[in-house]
C-alpha cells in the first residue's frame, strides 16, 4: 500500500487535503537533480519504486512531447507520445517531470479516477487541460463537474518572457505586454481558464502559485538554470482501498 508517509514534507510539496483521502498527490523539491534523459527515468522508475514499495511497472511516465495528447496507463511503465496519463488502477503512480512547465493534477470527486498532465507552453495552446478533463471524462464516464484539479508549481508570469509569435497564440488575457513590447506568459492562468471551460467548477480547482524560478532553494528552473538543471518529479496515485 502506497502511504502518505512515503513523502516526507522536506523532500515533497504534499496535496493530500484537496481531494479524496485515498489520491495522493505530491511533488519532489529537488530531490530528482539529473539532467533528463530516458536513461534517467528507468532509473527514476526503479528509484520510486524501491521508495513506495511497488513493482517498477506501477510507476507510470508520460514521455512528454510538448503536445496535448492524454492516454491510459497501460502494461509498459513509459507511455510514448503524450504529455498526459490516466489511470483506475490502485497502487500505479503517475508521473511527470517538471522544471517550470505546470503539473496538472486531476481526479474524480469520489477518488476513483487520477490523470497527471505536462503542460509546457506548446502544449497550453493545444488545451491539454480540457484534453486531460474530456479524457478522463470519457474514458471513465465521469462529468466533469465531478472532477477536481490542481495547478502545480510552475514558472511565474514575470518571470516566463515569450517571444510575440508564442504571446500571439494565447488570450491577450493571459499575456502582459510591457510599454517596451516585451511579452510575459501566464500560463497558469491559461490552464485555469482551460479547466473552466472543460467544465470544472471554480471552487474545485486548486492552485499552488509557487514560482519554480523565483525559489532557487526549492525547485528546478529551465528558464533560470539552462537545459542543464534537473527536475521535479510530479506523482498522483490512487490508495489501494
Amino acid at each position: 500500500m502506497i502511504t502518505a508517509d512515503y513523502f516526507s514534507e522536506t523532500e515533497y510539496r504534499r496535496y493530500y487535503d484537496l481531494c479524496p483521502k485515498n489520491i495522493i498527490p505530491v511533488l519532489s523539491l529537488r530531490a530528482f537533480s539529473e539532467r533528463r534523459s530516458r536513461a534517467h527515468d528507468e532509473a527514476l522508475g526503479w528509484r520510486l519504486a524501491t521508495v513506495l514499495r511497488i513493482p517498477k511497472t506501477f510507476v507510470i511516465m508520460a514521455e512528454q512531447v510538448h503536445g496535448n495528447k492524454v492516454a491510459p496507463a497501460g502494461e509498459r511503465n513509459y507511455v510514448y507520445g503524450v504529455d498526459g496519463v490516466m489511470t483506475d488502477a490502485p497502487e500505479v503512480m503517475l508521473t511527470i517531470r517538471v522544471a517550470d512547465c505546470l503539473p496538472i493534477y486531476l481526479w474524480d470527486k469520489k477518488g476513483k479516477y487520477i490523470a497527471l498532465l505536462h503542460a509546457g507552453w506548446r502544449g497550453s495552446v493545444g488545451n491539454i487541460a480540457g484534453e486531460g478533463v474530456k479524457s478522463l471524462s470519457e474514458t471513465y464516464n465521469v462529468l466533469p463537474a465531478q472532477i477536481g484539479a490542481l495547478l502545480g508549481p510552475c514558472v511565474c508570469q514575470s518571470c516566463y518572457q515569450v517571444g510575440s509569435e508564442v504571446a500571439d497564440k494565447f488570450d491577450p488575457a493571459c499575456v502582459d505586454t510591457h510599454s517596451d513590447g516585451r511579452h510575459y506568459l501566464d500560463i497558469r492562468e491559461a490552464n485555469y481558464r482551460q479547466l473552466l471551460g472543460a467544465g470544472l467548477e471554480e471552487e474545485s480547482i486548486f492552485s499552488d502559485p509557487s514560482c519554480t524560478s523565483c525559489q532557487p532553494d526549492i525547485f528546478f528552473s529551465y528558464r533560470r538554470d539552462g537545459s542543464d538543471t534537473g527536475r521535479m518529479t510530479a506523482m498522483i496515485g490512487i490508495n489501494k482501498a
